[in-house]
């Protein structure tokens, strides 16, 4: 949802209001259904491994790839995951 807003922004077919407010509402759902950064990634990449039919651990699949990008990602000082889950949108 977040990803078809951002498209609609960028169309100019949504508002940059509406668009944040289907981000915020999916990031609320999201919080409800997740722990944390780590619980959402983990159920995502599990379920774009089995889509893709790809083994995770094979480090020459797509998924595996995810995973690693994901990790790097964490370790920016800067990064979007070092946002405290929790934060009230």
């Amino acid at each position: 949802m977040i990803w078809i807003a951002s498209l609609g922004y960028h169309a100019e077919l949504l508002s940059y209001d509406e668009a944040i407010a289907y981000c915020v509402s999916a990031g609320k759902k999201l919080q409800s259904m997740y722990h944390s950064w780590d619980d959402m990634f983990t159920n995502y990449t599990q379920g774009y491994a089995l889509w893709a039919g790809e083994d995770p651990e094979n480090e020459e699949n797509e998924s595996f790839q995810r995973i690693k990008i994901y990790q790097w990602l964490k370790l920016l000082p800067k990064s979007p995951y070092s946002i405290d889950w929790s934060t009230n949108l």
